[in-house]
């Protein structure tokens, strides 16, 4: 595959410039001629800034800035810099690792999300860093066996494994199936969301639309009134509709082909939507889970910030019920950072994506200078032993 976004962007904005392609329902859409020219002003504003050919930039967006994070995507690649994925789901840690380990040189992120917790890099909105495009720059040749992409998967406190891809992958990375709208429920930053920027681009006469809030019944009123052909959801918010009874509902009718991408459980529910929406060919991204041990997440976190893992206490079985059991490669330095400032429950429903920002606070530590610190929040936690020596629960 010889192409690239940023050269299907460019065609489609010469076809059909005034048409819209990215839509968030009651709240903004971007057409194809003003993303090419935000695009190429934000792409010679991070030249201006120091971005090399090559360079990692990380984008950290929420759910309702669909079109500043495809503008600042296809505005990374036309750079030529190398676009690092940081999903809006991550914790202030996890979204300052991905960062750290990238080497990226900068974040592109939506006024509405903090920025990750400082590192060497800048942080700026799309905005900031150019609202006209430069006199006298012109976009590098970009070669489409480059890289282009760099995402991590989503595992708290596991090492950090790089997925790269280059610039021709993610050019054909869209879902197969028809062109037409897509209408999707997938983050920004999400490989399931490169997948809607791909079938934008790539395919004529086509656009993608979410929601800035999710909510079956208007999921259902956003497929009928544009007549889309696709949607693609995740297993959870894909359930939700099934047990909403919306599905059986006539706004569906238009669908062709329903993709489900993101963790769950993606069998129950493919066989669930085949039985509701017999007319659509439903399938799973390519981001389903492989059954891999070792993509599991090493480490657990209870909804009251408990902590378990398979290297601390090999085989513990009578855990509470709240607490999964975990196992793989254990990023110590991260799990000392966790445990050394515990989530709180209302912390982790305000950090969630659906949350406003202005209620997310930092979580209280559970200890002080009264209250001192338990030994597994000390720097030397775990102790150098093997598993086979550390403390077992009782069974």
């Amino acid at each position: 595959m010889s192409a690239t976004l940023p050269a299907l962007l460019a065609e489609r904005a010469r076809v059909q410039p005034g048409d819209p392609g990215i839509v968030v329902s009651g709240s903004d859409e971007l057409t194809f001629g003003a993303w090419l020219k935000r695009s190429r002003a934000v792409a010679s504003g991070l030249v201006e800034r120091g971005v090399l050919p090559g360079d990692p930039v990380a984008l950290h967006f929420s759910p309702a800035s669909w079109p500043a994070f495809a503008i600042s995507c296809t505005a990374v690649l036309e750079a030529g810099g190398l676009v690092v994925l940081v999903p809006a789901g991550l914790s202030g840690i996890d979204a300052a690792r991905v960062v750290a380990a990238s080497g990226a040189v900068g974040v592109l992120c939506s006024p509405d999300l903090a920025a990750p917790p400082p590192t060497t890099a800048w942080a700026a909105g799309p905005d900031e860093v150019g609202d006209d495009q430069r006199p006298g720059w012109t976009p590098p040749a970009i070669d489409p066996a480059g890289r282009a992409e760099l995402s991590y998967a989503l595992s708290p406190l596991a090492r950090l494994r790089p997925r790269a891809r280059v610039h021709g992958d993610l050019a054909a990375g869209g879902p197969p199936g028809p062109g037409g709208w897509l209408v999707h429920t997938w983050a920004p930053g999400s490989r399931a969301g490169q997948q809607a920027l791909a079938h934008v681009l790539a395919r004529p006469r086509s656009g993608a639309a979410t929601l800035a809030k999710f909510a079956p019944a208007d999921l259902s009123m956003l497929v009928a009134r544009l007549g889309a052909t696709t949607c693609g959801l995740t297993p959870g918010l894909a359930a939700a509709v099934l047990d909403c009874g919306w599905a059986e509902a006539a706004e569906l009718g238009s669908l062709e082909q329903v993709v489900l991408s993101g963790e769950g459980d993606h069998r129950a529910v493919r066989s669930r939507l085949t039985a509701a929406l017999p007319r659509a060919l439903v399938t799973s991204g390519d981001d389903a889970a492989s059954g891999d041990d070792d993509d599991l997440p090493p480490a657990g976190a209870s909804q009251l910030g408990m902590l378990w893992h398979e290297q601390l206490a090999p085989g513990s079985f009578n855990l509470p019920c709240l607490v999964r059991r975990y196992r793989g490669s254990l990023d110590v330095d991260a799990f000392s950072q966790s445990s050394a400032d515990p989530p709180s429950r209302s912390w982790l429903a305000a950090t969630s994506p659906c949350a406003p920002r202005s209620s997310c606070e930092a979580p209280t530590p559970a200890w002080s200078s009264t209250r001192p610190a338990p030994p597994w929040a000390s720097s030397t936690w775990p102790p150098d032993r093997p598993p086979s020596a550390m403390p077992r629960s009782p069974s």
